[in-house]
């Protein structure tokens, strides 16, 4: 399929704690006929509902891809491609309106730039953490430089995530990421990024709020309750933020004033990293939260093209 035919979707981003759940009930109003695809690496598991801050009750009913799977299970981007692809497709063969909604930035890449598959290697990928502690990204950067030269251009020098990736490709396949790369799967969709963005320092007193409330809800209760269902303290769906400092805080490492506070300020620096990642997508339409009114109305015009 060329990309001039390639389905536009509609893709909402923000970090977390930015009002996504918010502008979706709105744009719900305006649209009950809408479908969201949820694009959030931790909404995917059962039972941890308090500390991912899930829709609920009828909102969650428009939402597929939440509570997919239990929280010892691993979940990969891959399988969100493929999944997302399949809601995707049922949506638009029903008359319903697609739009991907979420903050996790490798789940959207996956999906919108094309993937391709390498055997993956669980000792190679450790090896790499390991150097990254030890040695710094300086050393891994120098080493893609010699290994894959083209790759290395296309990735920030400080951006430990892709070096390590690119090196992991390198190392399992014995080939050049780029290279690779030439022959990936080419996406079905193209993304109309619209974003949602707040000034830091406010976005991180929402940030603080939100978890307040979150505990006031109940969020020790929560993990309580999947400790005592025999979720070990190691699965994937238990080392999300929010869960590991309250599981830390009920074995007595810490108080529970530490452990929000730990919340806090571990929620503050992944909005970080959700805001690096989003600098580098192209073509993203930014706006302010109060003009949620504007966004709104550009989906509606979205929509009305289409349907011209």
């Amino acid at each position: 399929m060329s990309v001039e035919n390639r389905p536009k979707i509609i893709v909402i981003i923000g970090q977390t704690a930015s009002g996504k759940k918010k502008l979706a009930e709105r744009l719900l109003n305006a649209n009950p006929h809408i479908r969201f695809i949820s694009a959030d690496s931790r909404k995917i598991y059962k039972y941890l509902d308090i500390g991912t801050d899930k829709p609920q009750g009828a909102l969650k009913e428009h939402f597929a891809l939440i509570d997919i799977i239990e929280p010892c299970m691993q979940y990969s981007a891959e399988e969100f491609r493929k999944d997302a692809e399949k809601e995707i497709e049922r949506a638009l063969n029903t008359g319903e309106i697609p739009i991907v909604i979420g903050g996790t930035p490798l789940y959207l890449l996956a999906l919108f730039e094309g993937f391709f598959e390498h055997k993956k290697d669980e000792n190679v990928r450790k090896m790499l953490e390991d150097r990254l502690k030890e040695e710094g990204v300086n050393t891994l950067y120098s080493e893609l430089r010699q290994v894959d030269p083209r790759r290395a251009k296309e990735i920030n020098p400080n951006d430990a995530y892709r070096i390590k990736r690119a090196l992991e490709v390198y190392y399992t396949t014995g080939l050049p990421m780029s290279e690779i790369m030439q022959y990936r799967k080419p996406a079905r969709y193209l993304p109309v990024y619209i974003g949602i963005k707040w000034e830091r320092k406010i976005l991180y007193e929402r940030i603080n709020k939100r978890v307040d409330r979150m505990i006031e809800n109940g969020l020790v209760e929560e993990v309580k309750k999947l400790l005592d269902m025999g979720v070990k303290e190691n699965c994937p769906g238990m080392k999300t933020i929010g869960y590991r400092e309250i599981i830390a805080y009920l074995k007595g490492e810490m108080s529970l004033k530490e452990a929000i506070k730990k919340v806090k300020k571990n929620t503050r620096i992944y909005a970080r990293r959700q805001e690096y990642f989003f600098k580098h997508f192209k073509d993203v339409e930014w706006f302010e939260w109060h003009e949620h009114t504007n966004i709104i109305r550009k989906v509606t015009d979205d929509f009305e093209r289409r349907d011209k």
